[in-house]
């Protein structure tokens, strides 16, 4: 006899034709599969291949249909598979077919409610000045999730000023909004992770800057929130924080008020292959909400991230670091810490931090202070946007079920490094201090 433990096999999966498995089987694939309560799987097909979940324990709603244990769903080809645990469960997935399978977003706003707000009970705000809002949607066109997101802003929003930026030659008819900005394409920037060079990617660094510098630069109200075209707004309960969280001192101050951010990817540091990799200066730049003059600040000025840069920096300070942690990305800074460190050398600050392998104990700790003296970073569940194309990292990560990426600032280890550093006045030390995440070993 022989004894595995379902550990050893990537999650989940046991039978297929990939290693390691208990058997090697090409006409598809089999995997036991555990789902904590409040897990949502949104929206993935296989084109080619018949899915069966067999579900085992627990209880899940799927089509709008609640599903207790014991029961077999069949999938059809090309049909979409979304579900959300009301329970822990565990369920048995067959894929007979081929097992290629690509992600498929929702038809309309209610649907996306309908999975989401039985699971969570997301805030409303009120009350607010919707008229005091403008809303710029940056980015390319999606046929489908962009016009989603025009409506749930229309839902949530009401009043606020739509701004869509985008590109030239992007099909905008029969999307809604109220003023639309239209730049040339500054292209992205090929890209590979990884030394091999075998998975290339594109950088859309500039796209990203272009199209939300030009939304900007029209905004006329007092408050502005960055969405990208791709997101889904399922509450207004981000609006709830605006002005919460000021306490604060000068040290890598730029913004007038504190900026709402999420929680992913504002990051500490990454995990890559089990090791650590710190990533200073790296506030999430997937939406952001606050007084229009401090986003303005913060973009505006901001040059094209130069192609050497966003392509596959050879230049290094830290070259054997890339080695020693595996670390896959080969750009000079991810954009992230790209726009951030701009802004801070806009206002006077200099950072010392001349790619993401120079990182030591002084960046650190300047990145913790930059990050608390002009954020505020809330979970999923706080602010009710949702990135479908990354709805499984995001539930996988939400407060429903704990967090399973290390290194992020949770809103939870926001607000007790907040009450470390502006309540306790203990500004000691901050790199070493112990939140939710492991504690990073640093290089000696």
């Amino acid at each position: 006899m022989k004894e595995l433990l379902l550990n050893n096999f990537k999650n989940g999966w046991i039978v297929g034709d990939f290693n390691p498995n208990i058997i090697n089987w090409g006409e598809g694939e089999i995997a036991i599969k555990e789902y904590k309560k409040g897990f949502v799987e949104i929206g993935y097909c296989h084109e080619a291949a018949d899915v069966f979940l067999i579900l085992v324990s627990g209880v899940i709603r799927c089509s709008g249909k609640t599903i207790y244990a014991d029961t077999i769903l069949q999938f059809g080809r090309g049909e979409s598979i979304s579900f959300v645990a009301i329970e822990d469960s565990k369920a048995i997935i067959i894929v007979y077919g081929d097992k290629t399978f690509s992600r498929k977003p929702l038809n309309s706003i209610d649907d996306y409610l309908e999975i989401y707000g039985g699971l969570i009970n997301f805030n409303t705000c009120k009350s607010f000045p919707f008229e005091d809002l403008s809303v710029v949607v940056q980015g390319g066109i999606d046929r489908t999730l962009t016009p989603i997101c025009m409506a749930s802003i229309r839902k949530f929003l009401p009043g606020s000023r739509i701004i869509l930026s985008t590109w030239e030659g992007m099909p905008t008819d029969n999307i809604d909004y109220d003023e639309l900005v239209i730049s040339q394409d500054p292209k992205g920037v090929t890209n590979y992770h990884f030394e091999d060079f075998d998975y290339e990617y594109i950088n859309n660094v500039n796209r990203q800057l272009v199209s939300t510098q030009k939304g900007l630069e029209v905004v006329k109200t007092k408050y502005v929130l960055k969405l990208r075209t791709d997101m889904v707004l399922l509450s207004n309960g981000i609006l709830n924080y605006l002005g919460k969280y000021e306490k604060s001192n000068d040290e890598y101050r730029i913004f007038m008020s504190k900026v709402i951010i999420a929680d992913i990817w504002t990051r500490h540091y990454i995990e890559i292959f089990d090791k650590y990799v710190p990533a200073p200066f790296h506030p999430s730049d997937w939406f952001q909400l606050g007084y229009t003059e401090d986003l303005k600040r913060f973009y505006l000025g901001t040059p094209l991230m130069p192609v050497e840069d966003a392509g596959a920096y050879r230049n290094l300070k830290h070259y054997e670091r890339k080695r020693q942690y595996k670390y896959g990305w080969n750009c000079r800074w991810v954009p992230e810490q790209y726009f951030a460190i701009k802004a801070l050398e806009r206002s006077g600050y200099t950072i010392d931090y001349d790619d993401w392998s120079d990182w030591d104990e002084n960046n650190m700790n300047q990145s913790i202070k930059f990050i608390m003296n002009n954020y505020i970073v809330l979970n999923f569940e706080q602010t009710g946007i949702l990135l479908p194309k990354y709805s499984h990292i995001i539930t996988a990560n939400s407060g429903v079920n704990g967090y399973s990426i290390k290194g992020l600032f949770t809103n939870s280890a926001f607000e007790k490094l907040y009450g470390n550093m502006f309540e306790n006045q203990n500004l000691d030390n901050i790199w070493d201090t112990n939140l939710e995440y492991d504690t990073f070993t640093q290089e000696k």
